[in-house]
């Protein structure tokens, strides 16, 4: 719902961010949160979300009330180019980003007004830095928010972190226990 929540009031053309946890953490079940609230449109006019699901982590019984396409199975950056050619999303959401084909996609998305978000499996920030695979993304600033997932003693721990780390402050905006 914190997903739902922030995409409405960002600016149409930017992309909403990274949602970085590590393995088994929630950024999965979280995009699934994310992309029921935004298409049902609880507190806020539905959007039109597609869902880029190459790994079939998705379950779409999970969809049935709600206007959600998924695309299953396709390559990313083949689901990226039908997600901007015939769907019209408003919202896209990527699990498990990564690569040069995807950030041109998402670039391509995102200059036509779609909103995104995607997740990764980074223990911190500066993972997300670190790694390789996400580098395309970061070099083209494609995201303007980074949420961390931990768990710690019995709780989750939202990290929510800015702007301030493309100028080279990695510091974390502010934390929510869940």
């Amino acid at each position: 719902l914190v997903l739902a929540v922030t995409l409405h009031n960002i600016p149409e053309g930017m992309a909403v961010g990274v949602v970085y946890a590590g393995l088994a953490s929630g950024e999965t079940t979280l995009s699934v949160a994310g992309a029921l609230a935004l298409s049902l449109g609880r507190k806020n006019p539905p959007m039109r979300v597609v869902v880029i699901d190459e790994r079939m982590e998705f379950a779409p019984e999970e969809y049935e009330d709600a206007t959600v396409d998924i695309l299953r199975g396709y390559h990313r950056p083949l689901a990226l180019q039908i997600a901007h050619r015939s769907m019209n999303p408003e919202v896209v959401i990527l699990d498990e980003i990564g690569g040069r084909e995807e950030a041109e996609g998402l670039s391509s998305l995102l200059r036509g007004g779609t909103l995104a978000v995607a997740t990764a499996h980074a223990a911190s920030l500066s993972d997300v830095y670190a790694r390789g695979a996400l580098r395309p993304f970061l070099e083209r600033e494609i995201f303007d928010v980074f949420l961390g997932i931990k768990r710690e003693e019995g709780c989750v721990v939202y990290n929510i972190s800015c702007e301030e780390e493309r100028l080279g402050e990695k510091k974390e905006c502010c934390a929510i226990l869940v």
